[in-house]
């Protein structure tokens, strides 16, 4: 099965729906082959709906972001989800201008990866280039509004624009595949916040079902101290890995 996700990482609606996509893509993990498509509005308030228009993003604050995650996709692809909900969240929780070359940067390097090559790669032509071969893409599915999933097998299409959870992307994988998947096994949340480097609350709920009272007492029986750490910001708190 081929899964398109279009996105941007200043997709407000994104961000907000990516914990139910990255928990179907680790349960469904083993009929699933992901790609991620760089498109879409860069600004909730100016496009709350989530419409857009493919030309108008060339020009967008988001253009940036999106050419380094085409870079950083190609240096360790399977960081490539955790990378773009960091960008999401450094913005939109910590009002972080990841339109900023350092910030971007340092969001690269928490994840383990070389920030400066990278975005070097982005301003050399190489960031330029991936993301027009998206913007194609998004053209021939004729991608009016993001977030979207297009599914496709066997010569089917199975499409999804605007809000989704877990349950509804199980039940269009079934519909095309023809029968319910056998679910896979889940990451560990030691594995997950490794591969994240920052996991919100939010996020935590949803992967480990999860009520907002069990949070903490989950994360203190499964983690070992040294391991992980609370953040305190202004809109909230986040669980970050310490590396040794």
């Amino acid at each position: 099965m081929e899964l398109f996700y279009f996105t941007n990482p200043l997709c407000f609606h994104c961000w907000s729906h990516e914990p139910h996509l990255n928990k179907f893509l680790q349960i469904y993990d083993d009929y699933l082959d992901l790609h991620i498509i760089m498109g879409g509005a860069e600004n909730p308030e100016e496009n709350p709906s989530g419409e857009f228009d493919f030309e108008k993003f060339k020009e967008a604050h988001s253009l940036l972001p999106s050419k380094a995650f085409k870079v950083f996709s190609t240096v360790a692809p399977e960081k490539s989800l955790s990378f773009l909900r960091l960008m999401r969240a450094s913005f939109f929780a910590e009002q972080i201008d990841v339109s900023d070359e350092n910030n971007l940067k340092c969001l690269i390097q928490s994840l383990g990866e070389r920030g400066g090559d990278i975005i070097e790669r982005c301003k050399n032509g190489e960031g330029e280039r991936r993301l027009q071969e998206d913007l194609r893409l998004g053209k021939r599915f004729t991608i009016t509004k993001i977030p979207s999933l297009v599914m496709v097998h066997d010569g089917k299409i199975q499409e999804t624009m605007g809000e989704f959870e877990t349950d509804l992307l199980r039940d269009q994988l079934s519909l095309l595949l023809g029968f319910v998947p056998a679910q896979g096994k889940m990451r560990s949340l030691k594995e997950e916040l490794k591969l994240a480097g920052r996991l919100y609350p939010r996020e935590l709920e949803v992967l480990y079902n999860l009520n907002e009272d069990e949070i903490f007492r989950y994360v203190d029986e499964l983690l070992e101290k040294e391991s992980y750490r609370w953040v305190d910001y202004d809109g909230g708190i986040y669980l970050e890995a310490v590396y040794a």
